[in-house]
Parts: C-alpha cells; structure tokens; sequence
C-alpha cells in the first residue's frame, strides 16, 4: 500500500490526463476541480486523516493509470455524468 498526500494523488492524475490527447489540459483542469470537491465530502476506506493531513491510499502505483483510464473512458463513451457518481 502506497500513502498519497491527497494534494499529490490529485495531481499525479491530473498529469496523466494531460498526457491523452482526448483529454488535454482543459478537460484534465476540469477533472480536477471536479475530484477535489468530490474528495473533500468522500467517504472512503481509502481515505486517512491525520491532524494535519490528508492521504489517500492506493494498492501500487498502477491505480494511477487505471484512474485516468478510468475517466478517459467515460469521456470517450459519452458517459462522464455517470462517472462522476463514483469516480474512485
């Protein structure tokens, strides 16, 4: 198990979004804003709180691509509303 401060989760998506030419930046900037929010009212097994910080926690590093497999799917099958009911 890999501990992300959730700030870096975040942004390790963000990157590889950018990365998909479907996606590209502007898409990928309104993924994020859209994660954030939904990050900061989730309630999720993977998600520990510390005093100071936030982490988010993933099996290996592969579940970064499959994120942004997962929303570049979405995107590709015209189904991005339904994504977001359960983006991780």
């Amino acid at each position: 198990m890999i501990k992300l401060e959730i700030n870096d989760f975040v942004q390790e998506i963000y990157e590889e979004l950018v990365c998909y030419e479907e996606v590209g930046e502007e898409k990928a900037l309104k993924w994020k804003e859209k994660i954030t929010a939904f990050l900061e009212n989730a309630n999720s097994k993977d998600i520990k709180k510390t005093k100071d910080k936030t982490y988010y926690q993933i099996e290996d590093e592969s579940e970064i691509f499959d994120l942004a497999d997962k929303y570049l799917e979405a995107l590709q099958n015209g189904k991005e509303e339904e994504y977001w009911k359960k983006p991780l």
